[in-house]
């Protein structure tokens, strides 16, 4: 069944990490006519190679790479006939986090279809959603441009949630509307005025998630974490976060939970199959 909707993601060191990437592409699969990956590098890791496995069993996927990296190139013509790939010479991986939209919005000049969705690595699709969501989409009259969905924040394990920074947010567009990514491609970025509706969409955002590496000394990288850890939103820092800040390591429960805004609830599910599987295969447990 065509959707007429494509859905663009990028990739980059995504196995390394442990971003539960395969799965969210796969949770995509059934609700849309295309996925672009933009491959974006040099990778250090197995991203291109097991992109390529998926993309062989899924030929809904477009691979999109840039023609100077030698080496997915030579990876690449391995599944040359098996594959959809396309070139591009925007896919190097910027060098700040806000010049990711850059590299991000190339995906969109690969999509033909009415309407773009972007779905980040990190994030996962319910199944019990799709039949409503589609229906709701292909409803909208045609002076609306932009889709909203709903977010819910994994933080810790599988079996917490965080409130974050957003509930909700712009995700989906008309292509023809010009609307693009922006900053570090959180979001859309839609000017004001334009008509937006809420679509019954959740995104299962996992990016939160201990994966076994050390990830915690990475967030001291994001402003606004690094802000939060030197008291600038809050009239004082709790000293769990002076702590956590100081030895550059970070525990979510120990430092968010005493935040009463920013508290880390208990979560029952249910879960999407999707992070079902990413749970069981990549993180070693049932839900």
């Amino acid at each position: 069944m065509k959707t007429n909707l494509t859905v663009v993601t990028l990739v980059h060191n995504v196995t390394k990490i442990k971003y539960p990437w395969k799965y969210s592409i796969l949770s995509a699969l059934p609700i849309c006519d295309r996925i672009v990956v933009v491959d974006s590098g040099p990778n250090d890791d197995d991203t291109t190679e097991e992109l390529c496995q998926l993309a062989q069993k899924n030929h809904k996927i477009i691979i999109v790479t840039d023609k100077k990296e030698s080496r997915k190139l030579e990876i690449l013509a391995g599944f040359q006939s098996k594959i959809d790939w396309r070139y591009h010479e925007g896919c190097a991986w910027p060098d700040h986090a806000n010049k990711i939209s850059d590299v991000w919005n190339v995906g969109y000049d690969f999509v033909e279809t009415e309407w773009a969705m972007e779905l980040q690595a990190d994030e996962v699709l319910a199944e019990w959603e799709y039949g409503p969501f589609l229906t709701d989409l292909h409803c909208l009259p045609p002076w609306i441009q932009v889709g909203m969905v709903r977010f819910l924040h994994f933080c810790g394990d599988l079996k917490h949630q965080f409130p974050f920074i957003y509930q909700e947010l712009p995700k989906i567009c008309r292509t023809a509307s010009g609307i693009r990514t922006f900053g570090d491609a959180f979001a859309l970025r839609v000017p004001g005025g334009t008509p937006i509706a809420e679509l019954p969409l959740t995104f299962f955002h996992c990016g939160k998630v201990h994966t076994g590496r050390e990830k915690e000394a990475a967030w001291k990288e994001y402003t606004w974490q690094r802000d939060m850890y030197e008291g600038k939103l809050f009239e004082k820092a709790d000293p769990l976060v002076k702590e956590a800040y100081d030895k550059g390591t970070m525990d979510f429960f120990k430092v968010f939970g005493p935040q009463k805004s920013l508290k880390i609830t208990d979560y029952s599910g249910p879960w999407p199959a999707m992070v079902k599987a990413y749970a069981k295969d990549d993180l070693g447990v049932e839900l």
